[in-house]
């Protein structure tokens, strides 16, 4: 069983950054997800194109679901809302932020694009972003899982960052 680290907090929401709650909450977010067809929309006051926003709108703005690609962007430029904090170093503080990606290839196996999703691994610890599905240009919300402060242990330690498709099937299962 996953237990959740006593360093792994988040100073605002108290929450732990563990595997198991990765698991659980994007799995709750994919089955929430709407089809393809239900990811665009245009406006029918401004005749705009707009998107579904992901991966997944403001809880505290509904308004947030859907923005123009304009929109998006400028929204994943704004502060991070929620930090998560991990690690058990003294030393010192390393705050990383994602914001987005541009122009990634497909790397998609299953069926469609790229559902891109951050892992990051600093001296004792491993966190993941949250999963923005079908986008080869994602940009992650303020509201998501995002923010990182990790607490530095010594310090020449490295930091190391991996951009992931993410495919929720076991890899054993034969691909037909």
């Amino acid at each position: 069983p996953d237990l959740p680290l006593p360093w792994a907090k988040s100073p605002k929401h108290e929450h732990s950054v563990s595997d198991f709650d990765f698991r659980r909450d994007s799995k709750k977010k994919l089955f929430q997800q709407t089809t393809k067809s239900q990811r665009t929309l245009f406006s029918g006051e401004t005749g705009e194109k707009k998107f579904r926003v992901q991966p997944f709108p403001d809880p505290d703005d509904p308004a947030t679901e859907w923005m123009t690609k304009q929109e998006i962007k400028d929204t994943a430029m704004r502060p991070s809302k929620n930090w998560s904090e991990v690690g058990k170093g003294s030393y010192g503080s390393v705050y990383l932020e994602l914001l987005g990606c541009d122009d990634l290839p497909n790397m998609d196996l299953i069926d469609g694009v790229t559902d891109t999703f951050v892992a990051i691994v600093y001296e004792d610890c491993f966190v993941r972003s949250s999963v923005v599905h079908d986008s080869l240009s994602p940009r992650w919300m303020p509201w998501s899982n995002r923010a990182f402060k990790f607490n530095v242990t010594h310090p020449s330690s490295i930091l190391r960052l991996g951009i992931f498709d993410f495919d929720d099937v076991p890899l054993d299962v034969p691909m037909d």
